[in-house]
């Protein structure tokens, strides 16, 4: 019994590859899946770098044009970014706040001629909040100027603007 059914299953499998019948193929039994991951970056760079605005007459409103300064960002994720001054200095400097007899201030707006937002010469006061990543963006900058002078020496100022990610 052993040889017929030797005979069989030799006759079926023949039968199977003359009549086109498909042969089990075995799968593979190891893949791969690639992980990537993007750290969070932040970077910022400014330009032009400085701005001079000449002389100026007393109580002066001088802004710059709109979109003054280019905020190039780098940054991977969303940003909140803040600007704030380092105070005058000059030969005689002038006093930072509101403006009255050599004392003067800077304002300046995210991109909207407001002029609306006073730096600070202490505190980061907020600038552009939840700026996309990769994304560009410009401010312009102004200054009030002193209601009078007492001295006549150029007076400036380091604005820095710093980038933090969004929450």
């Amino acid at each position: 019994m052993k040889e017929g059914l030797k005979w069989l299953v030799t006759c079926t499998m023949v039968l199977g590859l003359v009549l086109g019948v498909p042969a089990v193929a075995l799968a593979e039994t190891t893949d791969t899946v690639v992980i990537s991951a993007t750290p969070t970056f932040i970077s910022i760079s400014i330009t032009p770098v400085d701005h001079d605005f000449g002389v100026i007459v007393t109580s002066s409103v001088d802004n710059t044009t709109q979109g003054c300064f280019t905020v190039v960002n780098s940054a991977t994720v969303a940003t909140n970014n803040t600007i704030v001054s380092n105070g005058w200095s000059g030969t005689s400097s002038w006093t930072w706040g509101a403006p009255a007899v050599d004392t003067g201030r800077i304002v300046c707006s995210n991109n909207t001629d407001a002029f609306d937002i006073t730096i600070d010469n202490s505190t980061p006061i907020a600038l552009a909040t939840n700026i996309g990543a990769l994304t560009n963006w410009t401010f312009e900058v102004g200054i009030r100027g002193p209601t009078s002078f007492t001295y006549g020496a150029e007076q400036t100022t380091t604005l820095t603007v710093s980038s933090s990610q969004y929450s």
